[in-house]
């Protein structure tokens, strides 16, 4: 239910400057590749950026090992058994010469609502968030009975979750409000059902947190200020929060250069140049911090994305695939 466009968009663009190229009988003056990453995402295992950190040396060994949250088996099974040099994967070594890449240029879907407000088919895309990640915190107490233990007596996972993710709230506000850039949030929060009622304080909850921004700094502040705030939260509600190993990827600044060739291309085909940052993160981050230089277009999408209701146009990819294809053949390429 992911929706029609969110990657796969970005394949087709690729597919449709090959496919212009040799119906105009134009010779690229550099090679052009057009290659589909697997597991960018983060659903099943927990690690984002999976087929690009294995391209460029990135997946880090206990990423390697990180369970599939369905069958239980790890990342580096299913890799083996897709015929993936997993071995290497696991030394760091990339899968391809990182140094013989000219540039990367990723094409995708704003995943949010500026495109459709300012009523502009495209932008480019100036950097890409960085982000800190827990897919699984455990926080523990003590089950009671609801209507017998007072307040002061009790142990409750559920209120100190509650009191965390506030916490987490009113600093992010202030965070903002300083003009710094941040986004946060809990996607997964549940108690097991199998075992828990609307009469019985639970024993434990379970949640994630995924903390996203353009500074680097701003990601260690947060670091920082969750430690401090679970300390003590522990103390004050008589909990204790375990953490799963951090999953964390580093803020990535698209390639001035590149940036300008694209706005220059978004000119050249009639359209005044807008240059926006993401929110989201895309592979493209990971081949920046790589050393390649990279660029990335956005094409405006209602509806938001990771939803079935996606609703990319395909005048406005049209749009950003000639972009794409106007900079492949600018002539001092």
């Amino acid at each position: 239910m992911g929706g029609n466009f969110d990657g796969l968009a970005g394949i087709i663009s690729g597919l449709l400057c090959l496919i212009t190229a040799r119906q105009n009988s134009v010779q690229f003056t550099h090679p052009v590749k057009v290659i589909a990453l697997r597991g960018e995402e983060s659903d099943w295992f927990g690690p984002c950026y999976i087929g690009s950190k294995c391209l460029t040396g990135q997946l880090k060994e206990s990423e390697l090992f990180s369970k599939h949250k369905k069958d239980g088996q790890t990342l580096k099974t299913h890799m083996a058994a897709l015929g993936v040099d997993v071995d290497a994967v696991q030394k760091g070594n990339p899968l391809m010469d990182v140094s013989s890449i000219l540039e990367y240029i990723e094409l995708h879907i704003e995943q949010g609502p500026m495109l459709v407000e300012k009523k502009i088919p495209v932008a480019i895309v100036s950097g890409v968030r960085g982000n800190l990640r827990h897919r699984r915190i455990i926080c523990k107490g003590e089950a009671g009975h609801s209507g017998a233990v007072p307040r002061a007596y009790r142990r409750d996972p559920v209120m100190a979750v509650a009191d965390f993710l506030s916490r987490l709230d009113e600093s992010w506000l202030t965070i903002l409000q300083k003009g710094s850039d941040l986004v946060l949030t809990s996607g997964i929060v549940s108690t097991d059902p199998s075992t828990n009622s609307l009469s019985r304080i639970p024993d434990q909850i379970l949640f994630s947190l995924d903390c996203r921004s353009q500074s680097l700094t701003v990601l260690e502040e947060m670091r920082h200020l969750m430690k401090m705030e679970i300390d003590q939260i522990e103390t004050d509600r008589k909990v204790r929060f375990d953490l799963d190993e951090e999953i964390s990827t580093p803020p990535a600044m698209m390639t001035d250069k590149l940036t300008i060739h694209l706005k220059h291309a978004m000119k050249q085909i009639g359209l005044e140049p807008f240059v926006m940052p993401s929110g989201a993160g895309h592979d493209a981050a990971v081949f920046c911090n790589a050393g390649v230089p990279t660029g990335m277009v956005f094409v405006r999408n209602r509806n938001g994305s990771h939803n079935a209701d996606e609703a990319m146009e395909i005048s406005d990819f049209l749009i950003a695939s000639a972009i794409i294809y106007k900079h492949l053949t600018r002539p001092d390429k």
